[in-house]
């Protein structure tokens, strides 16, 4: 994966419907990365990093923490506008999480798009 700090691996683990695709995918920042920068500025590189990969434009973002670690949730629609990525952003340590679930707007918003969302959590 491109991101503003290098090229990164990037582990992903996929299921995708008939229009709704979910998607767990993880990298680790090098060190050096993690003690250069905040928090807020990995998940901002990440973000912007998101957008540009779906080649679409940014909706909806807010602050949260999920385990107990920084995380932002977005809304992103996908180039060709027929489709909305809901992604949330967790950064653990030197980890980078990313949770989507990517469909047409009105599954993407569902209860059991939100249960996946909401399942998350990093084990200690």
């Amino acid at each position: 994966m491109r991101t503003p700090y290098g090229e990164l691996p990037l582990h992903t683990a996929n299921v995708a419907g008939h229009t709704t695709g979910y998607v767990v995918f993880y990298s680790d920042y090098p060190e050096r990365v993690v003690r250069r920068f905040t928090a807020e500025q990995i998940l901002r590189g990440a973000r912007d990093a998101a957008v540009r990969r779906l080649g679409g434009r940014l909706l909806k973002e807010s602050s949260t923490r999920v385990s107990g670690q920084p995380a932002r949730r977005l809304e992103i629609e996908i180039s060709g506008g027929g489709a909305i990525a809901r992604t949330t952003l967790i950064l653990a340590g030197r980890r980078l999480y990313q949770v989507t679930v990517a469909a047409p707007p009105e599954q993407v918003r569902s209860a059991e798009a939100e249960r996946f969302i909401n399942s998350f959590r990093i084990l200690p």
